[in-house]
């Protein structure tokens, strides 16, 4: 009989841990509703009243994990970025475990901390390095006691609990509850632009290659610049209205020189180049006649 009740009572355990487990995934997961900050500005200044959690995982962001602000680094040598160790990922993965955190300010990460980061993917083209941009209205610190807080206000570090349900105010509870309700949704990555291609494929990849006399460069941001140019030759198609100017980083150009360019165009974002390396080339460096020859090998 001890034998029989004993098998009743873990059985009754377990079927009471599965009911409250179910519940916890089924029923509570619902309530992830944002606490409204009681400051009048936000981070950045930012309007808080729309963001819902379900909107911010599934639509504002491509990658959600656990890190720690090691240090700083640079975009095109301009930009200031958080330089990031990658401790677990929740939603999404990295291909390193040490990213880059672009915030557009200086302010609102602390170099030591650890955070729970709502990020998106950006690479393009026009910057040195990939990286991954974080949501300013939702920036989570992780306390030594397991709690989160969400920063309110960048300036005099005001933090307040993220949620209305305190038990989501908790990590664990919040890493699982958006595991198991989101780790299935497809995210909204932005398009990867940053191909790394040989040569040969650079020449079949690109819509258009050709040789241009830089005229001007003038910086708009983030060491990126408008570049005014000159066509000299068109190794293939070619065809481009050089009454616009280029958007080319400008730490690859330089007035009065020439250069082979690689370029793709769409309907949206006009001509831009085709790789972030080897899209702008120096005429007559050894490089510009290693790949000259494979050009006219193709055409």
């Amino acid at each position: 009989m001890k034998k029989v009740t004993r098998k009743y009572i873990f059985l009754g355990s377990l079927v009471m841990g599965i009911i409250t487990l179910l519940a916890f995934t089924f029923s509570d997961v619902e309530d992830l509703r944002i606490n409204k900050s009681s400051v009048i500005t936000s981070v950045q200044g930012l309007s808080t009243s729309d963001l819902t959690y379900e909107k911010l995982v599934k639509e504002l962001t491509s990658n959600i994990l656990i890190g720690r602000v090691v240090d700083k680094d640079l975009l095109n040598d301009t930009k200031e970025v958080y330089k990031v160790r990658v401790d677990e990922h929740v939603i999404g993965e990295t291909n390193s475990n040490e990213i880059l955190i672009y915030t557009g300010s200086a302010n609102v990460l602390e170099i030591g901390e650890q955070y729970l980061f709502y990020l998106t993917e950006f690479s393009s083209p026009m910057y040195d390095k990939d990286f991954y941009v974080q949501h300013l209205e939702f920036i989570l610190k992780i306390n030594e006691n397991g709690s989160v807080e969400r920063l309110i206000d960048e300036y005099s570090k005001e933090y307040e609990p993220p949620f209305v349900d305190e038990k989501y105010n908790e990590l664990s509870n919040l890493v699982l509850v958006t595991k198991q309700k989101f780790s299935k949704v497809k995210q909204k990555n932005m398009a990867k632009t940053n191909i790394s291609l040989s040569d040969k494929n650079m020449v079949s990849n690109a819509d258009h290659i050709v040789e241009i006399k830089v005229l001007s460069v003038e910086e708009i941001n983030n060491g990126i610049a408008q570049v005014t140019y000159n066509l000299i030759e068109k190794h293939k198609n070619g065809n481009i209205d050089n009454s616009y100017p280029l958007l080319i980083p400008e730490r690859l150009v330089e007035k009065g020189k020439e250069y082979l360019v690689f370029l793709t165009k769409n309907s949206t974002e006009g001509y831009k180049l085709l790789t972030k390396e080897n899209s702008v080339i120096l005429k007559g460096s050894s490089e510009y006649w290693e790949i000259v020859k494979d050009i006219n090998k193709i055409n």
